[in-house]
């Protein structure tokens, strides 16, 4: 190999090497994965049509495993007039998240909430085989029918303004779990791909 073939393909590693690509899986993602306090980045509350709020991470208190937990509409999870009065449900609470499913087609997961479970909707069709169990995550339940591109999760619920709150953990996927470089990655690989361009384009000068 010549000297400019040789300095062409060093340039292209190092492109490479810069701009490290990191793999993305598409999907939903369980609720919860931050830190207990900060706002969950995947799932949001629908306060109104067309209107949305943060989700916040609360406490993963109660023997919650792994890297997930619950989330509500404020830190504490309880909203103002809320009383702790046997359970009476007052507030409706609207939990969703969106996602591209890409090669997946559906996924088993879990869910709970407190203190009173509505409906789940994907797509705006109802899921059906029960609901939500009420406080502890016990039951694996299927949920199929996931679109090659942008799909919205909806988890409807109550409670009495007392730490309310979900909790959804996704424990398995069907189908093929694709994967995409985050934006950053792409800008990285972009800028050593043109550190190559112009190495070439200085050879043919030379």
């Amino acid at each position: 190999m010549n000297i400019a073939g040789r300095t062409v393909r060093q340039a292209l590693v190092a492109a490479l090497l810069v701009a490290p690509c990191t793999l993305v899986a598409q999907g939903p993602i369980s609720t919860g994965t931050t830190a207990p306090g900060t706002v969950d980045p995947a799932w949001y509350v629908v306060t109104a049509p067309g209107s949305v709020a943060d989700a916040f991470v609360l406490s993963r208190a109660g023997g919650v495993p792994g890297s997930y937990g619950w989330i509500a509409v404020s830190p504490s999870g309880s909203v103002p007039g809320g009383a702790a009065d046997g359970n009476l449900t007052r507030f409706t609470y609207i939990f969703e998240t969106s996602f591209t499913g890409g090669g997946i087609t559906g996924a088993t997961f879990q869910c709970a909430v407190d203190d009173g479970f509505t409906s789940i909707t994907l797509n705006g069709v109802v899921v059906t085989g029960g609901g939500c169990d009420l406080y502890n995550v016990t039951t694996n339940r299927a949920l199929t029918g996931f679109s090659a591109g942008q799909n919205v999760l909806r988890f409807t619920t109550t409670g009495n303004g007392v730490t309310d709150g979900l909790l959804v953990h996704f424990t398995s996927f069907d189908g093929e779990v694709t994967m995409t470089p985050e934006p950053s990655s792409m800008i990285l690989l972009a800028t050593g791909l043109g550190g190559v361009v112009a190495v070439l384009r200085r050879k043919r000068a030379a």
